[in-house]
């Protein structure tokens, strides 16, 4: 049976990047651990896949808590529609569960990055105990195509 999270730590031994997978002995929130000591100074992230027709989906990079604006998703990517790819969809064509997507040892798809991320550390969720963290510009060098764009809503203060 495939182990994405295997998977990814050989992408980053391959590719020598100073990224790491930080682990915890039990499951653990996201919130919880960003909070923790081993991950205090990483923002914490989320990505999403999205479907842009049958055989393009583009994998898109957020702010944990943001809310993704598909019309400006949809428009930034130049298609008709976008479809939020479920958790089907989302194995078939990364080999990871969809709630534990990371940012990098994905081919073949377009990234799209809010301008809101931050050149920092950053954090994702790889499993219910691991968190990949990695710099913004391992994620750049990592990919073939990104983009950056204004993709969240902004909340109104």
């Amino acid at each position: 049976m495939p182990d994405p999270e295997a998977d990814l730590a050989l992408f980053i031994e391959a590719n020598a990047l100073k990224a790491r997978i930080v682990s915890f002995n039990a499951e653990i929130s996201f919130h919880s651990a960003v909070k923790s000591a081993k991950l205090s100074q990483a923002a914490p992230m989320q990505c999403q896949l999205y479907r842009v027709s049958k055989i393009e989906s583009v994998l898109v990079i957020v702010p944990f808590d943001a809310v993704i604006d598909k019309v400006k998703l949809t428009e930034l990517v130049g298609a008709k529609s976008i479809l939020e790819a479920d958790d089907e969809d989302t194995y078939k064509r990364t080999g990871y569960n969809k709630a534990f997507l990371p940012p990098i040892s994905l081919y073949g798809l377009k990234v799209i990055i809010d301008k809101s991320v931050p050149e920092s550390t950053l954090a994702f969720q790889v499993d219910e105990k691991d968190f990949l963290v990695i710099e913004l510009s391992e994620i750049l060098s990592s990919n073939e195509e990104v983009v950056f764009g204004e993709i969240i809503v902004k909340s109104e203060e």
